[in-house]
């Protein structure tokens, strides 16, 4: 089956998208790619659950006022439009604010902050940052993706700053109020900045590609939007200059700015 739109699978969920200048074309382009999807899926006993499918329109908030939904159908049933939509565990909404990820992110930190404070005091620090860094803890619920959400409205990811503060005076067993107090937690606690986390993860997204370290699928991207400005020192730079802050806020620009600041011996 040759689909003429990105797709994204994962297991058993598939995604099909799309983007255009124009909402009409994309309708288009994605109703002739999902009847080619419906006739394979009967070619192989399979059926999609209309129920279970839906469609986003994703754009500016000017944009959307115009006009924000697609009239798409699988087997004579209209698929619905949504605003919201989780996938792989992102909260994702139609204007990509991430504010409903960052909602659903800051009630799990502070449902585990509060175990952690009321169990702290059967804890040593050591067992207290396992806690904190464990798989189901705090920490993973600010790391996971965030490359993405990152771009958030500033007042969002304050929050996640607060809930971090709030986790490392439970550890500490002692008030963390200032931005140095916080600094010398850290530091003390051998723990990373929210900030510090998203710089982390996007210098690994940069470095794995340009080394083939990842599939295929993410090395052309790079390849595309990135050419060496001075190879001694590793530096990028990009082929296309941003005249939105759309793109600003994309992975392709902003990364180039995190990169251009890791010392050049950790870049190799």
């Amino acid at each position: 089956m040759h689909l003429m739109c990105n797709t994204v699978m994962y297991a058993d969920d598939t995604t099909l998208h799309e983007s255009a200048k124009s909402l009409s074309t994309i309708q288009v382009n994605l109703q002739t790619n999902l009847l080619k999807v419906q006739s394979w899926c009967k070619t192989n006993n399979m059926i999609i659950n209309p129920i279970k499918t839906t469609c986003m329109v994703i754009g500016s908030t000017h944009k959307l006022k115009q006009n924000c939904n697609m009239s798409l159908s699988i087997s004579g049933n209209n698929i619905c439009n949504v605003q919201t939509q989780t996938f792989l565990g992102l909260y994702i909404d139609n204007t990509l604010s991430w504010k409903l990820h960052i909602d659903s992110v800051c009630a799990k930190m502070s449902s585990r902050s509060f175990l952690l404070k009321k169990i702290k005091p059967y804890l040593t620090i050591e067992m207290r940052k396992l806690f904190y860094n464990g798989y189901t803890c705090i920490s993973t619920l600010s790391d996971y993706a965030s490359i993405n959400w990152s771009h958030a409205a500033k007042s969002d990811l304050v929050r996640l700053g607060k809930l971090q503060k709030r986790a490392c005076t439970y550890i500490l067993n002692k008030k963390v109020k200032t931005s140095t107090e916080l600094t010398k937690a850290h530091k003390e606690l051998n723990l990373l900045s929210f900030s510090n986390i998203v710089h982390y993860f996007t210098s690994l997204m940069v470095f794995k590609p340009l080394h083939n370290l990842t599939p295929a699928l993410l090395s052309p991207s790079l390849n595309d939007n990135y050419s060496l400005r001075s190879y001694s020192k590793g530096n990028l730079k990009l082929s296309t200059i941003p005249n939105t802050n759309y793109f600003k806020r994309t992975f392709s620009y902003s990364s180039i700015n995190v990169w251009n600041t890791v010392p050049p011996s950790f870049k190799t």
